[in-house]
């Protein structure tokens, strides 16, 4: 086909910025010099391991692209987040307004501007009253949604050192746990010719020492 995923793992970044000498593409672009277009499909943090999609062709990648602008509604992506404390089971949906600012993105409160964004949620898993882990799933794609959203429930993702709750954090290094706790798990992308893709991957496996 024309699209290549990779599990991408915690600590790098997909592309090339000011501290970074290279990402994902650049590493894919040198081991497969027989493919000259590859181009990301779209963002994950640098800190957040998972699935990440790789147009082969410049027709594939405005496909993707147009995808993502305009109906990224019919592309499901779910993530894993281990949360501090007890997620509320009717908590399902955050439709918390986002603002980026240049050195983070913020909550904002109805009524004060900020773009749309909205993630569902459910509780995976129960760890006692200290965490829980929950699936995430994107309506919008927002720069640092589910965990803004999930710090802005009072539920903050483990080792996430910008949104994250010290506490927690400390929890979680203290498991030997050296990564932020956000995965993207699970993709499902419907292709030009009618088909869908989806593809999973389970989370890293130091995270079954928490």
């Amino acid at each position: 086909g024309e699209l290549i995923v990779v599990d991408k793992p915690t600590g790098m970044a997909v592309h090339r910025g000011t501290d970074v000498p290279a990402g994902v593409i650049e590493a894919l672009r040198q081991s497969r010099p027989d493919l000259p277009d590859l181009e990301l499909a779209h963002r994950l943090d640098r800190e957040t391991s998972g699935l990440v999609m790789v147009a082969k062709t410049p027709p594939m990648r405005r496909y993707l692209q147009e995808l993502f602008r305009d109906r990224e509604h019919e592309i499901d992506r779910r993530y894993l987040a281990v949360v501090e404390g007890a997620w509320p089971d009717d908590l399902t949906v955050s439709t918390t307004a986002l603002r980026r600012t240049k050195q983070a993105t913020i909550a904002v409160p109805d009524g004060r501007g900020g773009q749309r964004a909205e993630t569902r949620f459910r509780v995976v898993e129960r760890r006692g009253r200290r965490a829980t882990v929950v699936e995430a799933r994107l309506i919008t794609g927002r720069k640092h949604q589910i965990r803004v959203h999930c710090a802005d429930a009072g539920h903050p993702i483990g080792g996430d050192s910008r949104y994250g709750s010290p506490g927690f954090n400390r929890l979680v290094r203290d498991k030997g746990i050296r990564s932020m706790m956000l995965h993207a798990h699970s993709l499902s992308v419907p292709l030009p010719g009618g088909d869908v893709l989806l593809v999973t991957a389970p989370p890293p496996t130091e995270w079954e020492r928490f």
